[in-house]
């Protein structure tokens, strides 16, 4: 159909057995999805068409990025804060991120890809990471994991940001004692993996519905 031939030719499908298969994580659509749903249920169908490619769809997944960048800027000060920053630095390096980097190039024109939602998702990670390590309570633990959970659904290599965990602790003390910590408590180590896989699943649902496979 050559309405939907800009889809077919931007490789965001790939070959699987007998399907083509969206190549992307769903992370982005997760999180898109509240903004998504309030238009379907507050606007007239006959305006929206049946495939959720107009205009009115296309204005929720921007508003939904304009959403998680101030989202992800209340959680980028929130981190800043616990290292001590003073309050007109952090205003400066918030301004910053948004107008001398890409952010305002995925905000404004491409809003349906990953990069804005990644944003919040990694520093929400981190804020709550780093409240574990400095505080040693489980409740900052579960919420990171959940976190990570996200993270993994919106892009895989996101995943690349464990490795700054030793360096959010604030410490090497900090950072043994709060992995010492999960393995004294296996039972609460073991719930945190699950809530990762939990929102993993979703991932797992979602090829299960293409194609009918897990993986």
């Amino acid at each position: 159909n050559s309405k939907y031939e800009r889809i077919t030719t931007i490789d965001a499908y790939v070959p699987y057995k007998e399907f083509l298969v969206n190549k992307y994580a769903c992370g982005t659509a997760v999180l898109n999805a509240p903004f998504f749903l309030f238009t379907l249920a507050t606007t007239d169908r006959t305006l929206l068409g049946e495939d959720g490619f107009q205009k009115g769809c296309q204005k929720s997944v921007y508003y939904a990025a304009i959403f998680y960048l101030f989202l992800g800027l209340i959680f980028f000060r929130l981190l800043l804060k616990t290292f001590d920053f003073k309050s007109w630095l952090i205003i400066w390096l918030q301004l910053l991120l948004i107008f001398a980097t890409s952010m305002i190039q995925y905000v404004n024109y491409e809003s349906v890809f990953s990069h804005v939602h990644s944003f919040f998702a990694i520093t929400a990670f981190l804020f709550f990471s780093r409240s574990y390590f400095m505080k040693k309570e489980m409740k900052y633990f579960f919420l990171s994991a959940l976190l990570l959970g996200l993270v993994l659904i919106l892009r895989q290599v996101n995943l690349l940001i464990l490795l700054s965990l030793p360096f959010i602790a604030g410490s090497w003390e900090n950072f043994r004692g709060g992995v010492k910590e999960l393995f004294n408590k296996p039972k609460l180590l073991f719930i945190g993996l699950f809530l990762v896989f939990a929102v993993c699943c979703i991932q797992f649902m979602a090829w299960y519905f293409q194609t009918g496979s897990f993986l």
